[in-house]
């Protein structure tokens, strides 16, 4: 995602303000149609003064809120038109520095097309047939599709690579960049696979925060895979 990289980019030279930067996957799902609502959002809002002040000082005109508005219509253009994706938004909050798009599913196949686009570079393709999501009427699950940490590799080269002393440092800067996945459903939760995943009070919603550059929370020692059993089930 060239937009995704430019933005870490922004982020790296960041680090005198905040090291924050927040990327939420959330997904409400029915357990019993296999439908239900995407929603993939990345939030600045730690960013939002650096980047105001980068802008004040930019004399190119090239930093702007175009700039961060495009990569929500990005996200738009990826999923528009795939089948059984709908009510398709874009979230683009100016205010509040929070970027991303919304959509509605009517199966998990579907779901997983639309996410293959959305993690791809470049144009819309036939997707790469990755599974990111799988499902039964009381059983949920979380693949690491494209391998994270590999992703996590390609966007640090996407910084431009350099020694490891400097890459090193990065990393450091970076160790609070996160990736939230929140998973509501229609059932209560029997048992999760992830022992970093947490359970609301009313054990129907799901949260594992993944830090992607942190191996203590995360990294190469951490998964965002996660298998959720409902309660009620036959396994």
């Amino acid at each position: 995602m060239k937009q995704l990289r430019m933005i870490l980019m922004l982020l790296a030279c960041s680090i005198a303000f905040t090291g924050c930067f927040e990327m939420v996957e959330e997904v409400n799902h029915n357990s019993k149609s296999g439908t239900g609502n995407y929603k993939f959002v990345m939030d600045m809002s730690g960013m939002k003064m650096m980047f105001e002040m980068a802008a004040a000082m930019d004399t190119t005109g090239q930093m702007n809120m175009d700039t961060l508005s495009a990569l929500s219509k990005e996200f738009v253009t990826k999923v528009d038109g795939l089948s059984g994706i709908s009510n398709i938004e874009e979230i683009s909050d100016l205010e509040n520095f929070k970027f991303g798009v919304s959509f509605d599913y009517k199966s998990l196949a579907a779901l997983n097309v639309a996410a293959g686009q959305l993690f791809e570079d470049g144009q819309i393709s036939s997707g790469g047939g990755e599974t990111f999501f799988k499902g039964k009427k009381k059983k949920f699950e979380r693949l690491d599709a494209k391998g994270f940490n590999g992703m996590m590799d390609q966007m640090m080269g996407g910084m431009g690579g350099g020694e490891a002393e400097e890459m090193e440092m990065a990393s450091q800067f970076l160790k609070d960049v996160s990736y939230t996945m929140i998973y509501t459903f229609d059932k209560k939760v029997k048992k999760m696979s992830n022992p970093q995943a947490t359970l609301s009070g009313d054990k129907k919603t799901v949260t594992l925060k993944y830090f992607m550059f942190d191996e203590e929370r995360g990294g190469a020692n951490g998964t965002v895979e996660n298998i959720i059993k409902l309660k009620g089930g036959w396994f």
